[in-house]
């Protein structure tokens, strides 16, 4: 699905996206413009709190409490509070598909707004900047230069495909989200189909 081995990038022909009101801001799953909805419900930590909601599959009243919060990084914080819960295949994959449905889940809710920034990206490879988090992100090694697993731009390059592909062979219907590609994926109790 995606490169698990660290590259290095170099920031000028990368779209690098950290921080929610900078450039290319709308890719992170911190930012607080993009509630969704899901099963009737508005999860107003978007993104974020649907993946960190994933993780507990088996435990429907500690996704109720993480889709809960008013923030983003509130859902993570009450996610970490809970770590011990996580279904047991996070780590072995889980996480990186759990995290592309989520993607995908946001580009369906704002399907106009995404794919403006793809158009806007010229291609370049997407980047999320960490200095914390070398798996999701990339980090400063040299000037100008910063290197990771980056598995969240990688989704986004991924997303982008499928988001022009859409635009130009069918741009009157609905984008459709893939399927989530997890073992008994379940939200509060629905089995997610």
């Amino acid at each position: 699905m995606i490169c698990l081995t660290p590259q290095r990038y170099q920031k000028r022909a990368c779209a690098v996206f950290s921080k929610t009101r900078r450039a290319w801001g709308k890719l992170t799953n911190m930012h607080d413009d993009f509630p969704l909805l899901w099963a009737d419900k508005t999860i107003l930590g978007g993104s974020e709190a649907l993946y960190h909601a994933l993780r507990f599959t088996e435990h429907p009243a500690l996704q109720q409490y993480v889709l809960d919060a008013p923030t983003p990084m509130q859902s993570k914080t009450r996610a970490y509070e809970h770590l011990e819960k996580t279904r047991d295949d996070w780590l072995l994959g889980g996480n990186v598909q759990a995290m592309h449905w989520c993607l995908e889940q946001k580009t369906a809710q704002y399907f106009d707004t995404l794919l403006a920034v793809m158009l806007a990206s010229q291609d370049k490879p997407f980047v999320e900047y960490s200095s914390r988090d070398p798996f999701w992100g990339a980090s400063k090694v040299a000037e100008g230069e910063i290197e990771g697993v980056n598995a969240l731009g990688q989704l986004w390059d991924r997303t982008r495909l499928r988001i022009l592909g859409h635009a130009l062979k069918h741009p009157d219907s609905p984008f459709e989200p893939m399927a989530l590609a997890l073992p008994e994926p379940f939200l509060l109790e629905h089995a997610i189909s």
